[in-house]
């Protein structure tokens, strides 16, 4: 199985933007302040520098136009019963029993939005998805 910092290491070699993350009451929070990577990622040194330096046993996907994809993010089992049924699988199992599908960006901007049903939310622009090490599905 791989480590957190290995998947979040892929992720950042095929362009998406990662953080560290983990902080918080709930264990949601990122570890550093991530809103200038809303417009950029990381570089190779950051995210190594940050592994070295927090050791996080969870990362995050910053989402929207920086990592060219969105993140749908069920926590109910009807939204991933919803998902299901288009025949769409999840990319990402969290620690609590949801599901992450992530999506390729289309040409129009994506919004963060809670509740676009019951449990469900999309992780567009201006947003992050969490991710650790055992949770990811063997997709990046």
């Amino acid at each position: 199985m791989a480590s957190p910092y290995e998947i979040a290491f892929k992720y950042h070699t095929l362009g998406r933007c990662v953080i560290p993350s983990g902080g918080g009451d709930e264990g949601k929070k990122a570890l550093v302040p991530w809103e200038p990577f809303q417009k950029r990622r990381p570089t190779d040194a950051e995210v190594q520098a940050w592994e070295e330096r927090l050791r996080p046993r969870v990362w995050a996907m910053v989402t929207g136009k920086v990592s060219g994809c969105f993140v749908v993010d069920c926590d109910s089992s009807e939204g991933v019963a919803i998902m299901a049924a288009a025949g769409l699988q999840p990319h990402v199992k969290t620690p609590r029993g949801g599901s992450h599908y992530y999506v390729a960006l289309p040409s129009f901007p994506v919004p963060t939005k809670a509740g676009i049903l019951p449990k469900v939310d999309v992780r567009g622009e201006g947003g992050y998805a969490n991710f650790s090490g055992g949770d990811v599905n063997g997709q990046v």
